[in-house]
């Protein structure tokens, strides 16, 4: 498993002063390559954690690699466990042969035992004092169980990092399961702290039901507490004695970077993971996500120890607060090398390394010193914490270590002594090399001057014309004032009291001499006085500039020229002109302002500013003048009807809806493009067409308009149709019988009879008329007339008629006619009855009139039975041509059979109507004798079988 650790640790094998920091493992790329050089010169692939042994080699878990490197006190890397390929393999060998899967956690034992976490952080594995490698714990899949029981049985899920404390008890920060787990020297797991969910709470109570969120690192201070790193909690948690949490570290579990300076439970952190310690009981804290290394000193102060706070590689060299630290990992002290090493990853896959030493402080820099021609001098400096002192020279050809001499005493203290200094040492410099815990330190430079007699002097400039009131600056340039000399300025010859290189004056008058006196403390000088040169004034009364300006045309039409003129005073020879157009700078820089793009409402200004000195205000502001702009408008015309659609010969109002078309308006109507009616806006006509079309030609006396004329929108009126009445045109009316004359489906009628609906009814001749209005309102007429009365269809049925009780017969009248209608719903012109009764036929004949007759038909009794003949004569002569028999009767059921001689079906029917005309399969038959057969069933009789024979002749 992966985590976001922060670490920034490296060897220093050179001196370097106090706390700066450098790389000591890693050439910054990532990869493999390096072993058995110098660790700053080898590739490191994802290194996560470090720890140091008790001789100060540092051992890296190089994550990417799936090794474990050691760099030794010399600096040089090698590979400590695993051959660089990924797996989990070797256990019972030697650790270099072993494979390993992603390397996390380590730490040493107090025996010295190596442990460390492998695949993703799920077991441990443990390196002997012999370097032979086995597991110790570890079951797969990953989980959270085994406590109570021994460790080997334990399951895990991401072990962030292992630690051991003083009686070798083993503490485990089970990273994912947000808990501690325990192993003590008996090898029994359980749990230390955390409840298994990740949040925070618990803080006073005991630790075991406390939540933690994501601990990362577990530290054994001095008074027997321990303390967790809670990463997503952002704090560091305290477990005492009594086994009862609270929080050491961390004012909130939101994100920040606060406190420094502070109580450390005042502070914020941005996810703390490793920590280490050092014997002091100072932590030293990766706060992971403001990119820093936090100190809380054994007061419980809270400080930056390394980091800018900005993610990145840099700075090394430097003091660490300077440096850009950047996906920081493990962190661990190392009091062999009395440093902390910081794990860095991405950019820069290196080890980096921050001293921790008390370096030596000066309170006391060496100052230069000045000698005149020749003499004695000392250097000293004053510092705490330094144990060996180096003065060194630099005489022009670079910097030198001085031994004592006959010129020189005192090189190596903090005091040095120069004998005899003449004019050959002019210019010489002077430092002192310290010596401290940390290396070295060097002071500031001291410069020798050695130089002969001077003489002070001094010179003044300023204004010599300048305006009433206004204040005069004077300056003075010297030589050889010395390091603190003093000026007195003089007007008129009489002391201002201004002891400064620089005198101003705002109450000048006209005439009015500046001087000024040097009071010079330059070391071999040969005078204390100089005298500055006199400056006399020109002093200007003020003058006031004024603009007015004006326009040639206001009040005008758009796009027409307007020229605006200045009338300046005191302006000077040269005025600068600024002109404003409401109130934005038009960039124009002459005494006049052309414009043909004025809108109305537009204000109109101008600035002056004067070139002559000595005014009151150096602009001056015109009157505004306000323009009045008629926009150029287009005449426009719309007009509109008083009706869209009409009827034929309705009068239509026209009017005609104006823009611009000034106080006096001309308008010519259009009819098809031809002139009608008068200058007018409105037009009357009451004989459109449909195909007429109507405009209007608008001509506007307003004064600015682009075009004098406007032509309107083109109208036509729809002429809606003369309703069409379609009346019944017969001139005929049936007998006995009406019509109902129909207008047709129209908004109201009026009948010639007053009538004032829909249709009428009519059994008269006579002439019939209608006027219809139509939903448009518009008018029609139908008209109709009847003259001949026709008479109606009677007796045109036959003579009431029987039927037998088994038969039937055809009934129908003695003459056609267009339609017939019986009683039996038939429409047909005859029917077929079997059953005796009335029968009536409604009948109409082609003038349209109708006639009803009836007929009775009575029941008769008629022969019943079973007839066949004993031959016949299929001759096609019409008579007796086909074998049937002949019934009478109600017939429910009929089969007539015939055979030939040897026993063939020749012929077969069921339809009383069909019998054999002697011809089988397709031929003729000669004379002969053939067999017949029939089964029927009469009415309500039983069914009947007869058979016989029957003579064919030819």
């Amino acid at each position: 498993m992966r985590f976001i650790y922060l670490t920034l640790c490296l060897f220093i094998f050179a001196n370097i002063s106090a706390q700066d920091i450098s790389t000591i493992a890693g050439n910054g790329s990532s990869g493999f390559s390096g072993d058995g050089g110098p660790a700053t010169a080898a590739q490191l692939g994802d290194p996560i954690n470090i720890i140091t042994d008790k001789s100060g080699n540092l051992y890296i878990a190089d994550q990417g690699n799936n090794v474990i490197r050691k760099v030794d006190a010399a600096g040089i890397i090698t590979k400590f466990a695993g051959t660089g390929v990924m797996g989990y393999t070797g256990d019972g060998g030697p650790a270099t042969a072993a494979t390993l899967y992603h390397p996390g956690a380590m730490a040493f034992d107090n025996a010295g035992n190596f442990y460390f976490t492998d695949r993703n952080g799920d077991i441990i594995r443990k390196i002997d004092l012999s370097g032979i490698i086995t597991t110790i714990t570890g079951n797969l899949p990953n989980g959270y169980s085994g406590d109570g029981g021994p460790l080997m049985g334990a399951r895990f899920m991401g072990i962030a990092n292992i630690a051991f404390d003083n009686a070798d008890n083993m503490y485990l920060t089970d990273f994912v399961n947000h808990v501690i787990r325990k192993v003590n020297t008996a090898g029994i797991i359980t749990t230390f702290a955390g409840n298994g969910v990740g949040g925070f709470s618990g803080d006073g109570g005991p630790a075991t039901a406390a939540s933690l969120n994501s601990p990362y690192s577990v530290l054994f201070p001095p008074n027997g507490d321990i303390l967790i790193t809670d990463a997503h909690n952002n704090r560091i948690r305290r477990v005492d004695a009594a086994g009862n949490i609270s929080t050491f570290a961390g004012s909130s579990t939101t994100r920040g970077y606060s406190g420094d300076g502070g109580p450390a439970t005042s502070a914020t952190f941005s996810f703390p993971t490793y920590a280490s310690m050092d014997g002091a009981g100072n932590i030293y804290l990766v706060d992971a996500l403001n990119w820093v290394i936090r100190k809380i000193d054994a007061n419980g102060i809270v400080s930056t120890f390394a980091g800018t706070g900005v993610s990145g590689y840099s700075g090394d060299g430097g003091p660490a607060i300077d440096a850009d630290l950047a996906v920081l990992y493990g962190i661990q002290y190392d009091p062999v090398n009395s440093c902390v090493y910081i794990t860095q990853n991405n950019p820069a896959y290196v080890i980096r390394k921050v001293p921790v030493c008390t370096g030596s402080i000066i309170t006391q820099q060496p100052g230069d010193v000045v000698l005149c021609t020749t003499g004695d001098l000392t250097f000293n400096i004053v510092a705490s914490n330094a144990s060996a002192y180096q003065w060194q020279l630099n005489d022009g050809s670079g910097w030198t270590d001085i031994n004592n001499n006959g010129t020189y005493s005192g090189a190596g203290t903090a005091i040095l002594q120069v004998s005899t200094a003449s004019s050959s040492m002019n210019n010489f410099q002077f430092r002192c090399r310290l010596t401290d815990a940390c290396g070295s330190k060097l002071s500031e430079v001291a410069n020798l001057n050695v130089t002969g007699p001077v003489t002070p002097s001094i010179s003044i400039t300023g204004a010599t014309t300048l305006c009433v009131g206004t204040s005069a600056n004077f300056g003075a340039f010297i030589q050889n004032g010395g390091p603190n000399p003093s000026f007195q300025w003089q007007k008129n010859g009489i002391n201002t009291g201004t002891n400064s290189a620089s005198f101003s004056d705002n109450t000048l008058v006209d005439g009015d001499v500046i001087t000024c006196i040097l009071t010079s403390d330059a070391p071999c000088s040969t005078t204390m006085i100089g005298n500055s040169n006199s400056i006399q004034v020109k002093v200007t009364t003020m003058v006031t500039p004024t603009v007015s300006i004006t326009a040639s045309p206001n009040n005008i039409c758009a796009n027409s020229p307007v020229s605006f003129t200045s009338i300046v005073t005191n302006g000077g020879s040269s005025p600068s002109y600024r002109w404003f157009r409401n109130d934005v700078d038009m960039n124009i820089n002459t005494p006049f302002f052309n414009s043909m793009t004025l809108a109305d409402g537009d204000v109109i200004k101008c600035s002056v500013t004067s070139d002559i000195m000595c005014v009151s205000a150096s602009t001056a502001i015109s009157n505004e003048v306000t323009m009045s702009v008629v926009s150029q408008a287009y005449p426009q015309i719309v007009i509109t009807a008083s009706a869209n659609a009409i009827c034929r010969n309705t009068p239509v109002s026209f009017n005609a809806i104006t823009q611009n078309g000034g106080s006096n308006p001309g308008y010519q109507w259009l009819k098809n493009g031809l002139p009608v009616g008068n200058n007018s806006a409105v037009y009357t006509d009451n004989s459109i067409t449909e195909t007429d079309i109507l405009s209007c030609i608008l001509t506007s006396n307003s004064r600015c308009v682009v075009s004098s004329q406007a032509t309107s929108n083109e109208l036509s009126i729809i002429l809606n149709p003369d309703p069409i009445v379609l009346l019944d045109q017969k001139p005929e009316i049936c007998e006995g019988s009406s019509r109902t004359l129909d207008a047709g489906n129209f908004n109201s009628y009026l009948w010639n009879d007053g009538s004032t609906n829909r249709s009428i009814t009519i059994n008269t001749p006579g002439a019939y008329s209608v006027l219809v209005t139509d939903r448009n309102g518009c008018t029609g007429t139908g008209f109709t007339s009847i003259n001949t009365v026709q008479s109606s269809p009677k007796a045109f049925l036959p003579n009431d008629t029987a039927v037998c009780v088994y038969g039937n017969i055809d009934l129908k009248p003695n003459s056609p006619f267009r339609n017939y209608l019986w009683n039996t719903g038939s429409a047909s012109f005859s029917i077929n009855v079997s059953n005796a009764g009335l029968y009536t036929l409604r009948v109409t004949d082609n003038n349209g009139c109708t006639g009803t007759d009836t007929i009775i038909v009575r029941s008769k009794d008629c022969l019943q039975g079973f007839f066949m003949p004993n031959a016949f004569t299929p001759n096609h002569d019409g008579k007796n041509d086909l074998l049937r028999p002949v019934l009478l009767g109600n017939i429910k059921q009929y089969r007539f059979s015939v055979y030939n001689r040897w026993g063939q079906l020749v012929f077969e029917t069921t339809d009383l109507k069909q019998g054999w005309n002697g011809i089988f399969n397709g031929a003729i038959q000669g004379t002969n004798m053939f067999a017949w057969s029939c089964v029927y069933q009469l009415g309500n009789e039983v069914q009947q079988f007869r058979k016989g024979t029957i003579l064919l002749l030819r």
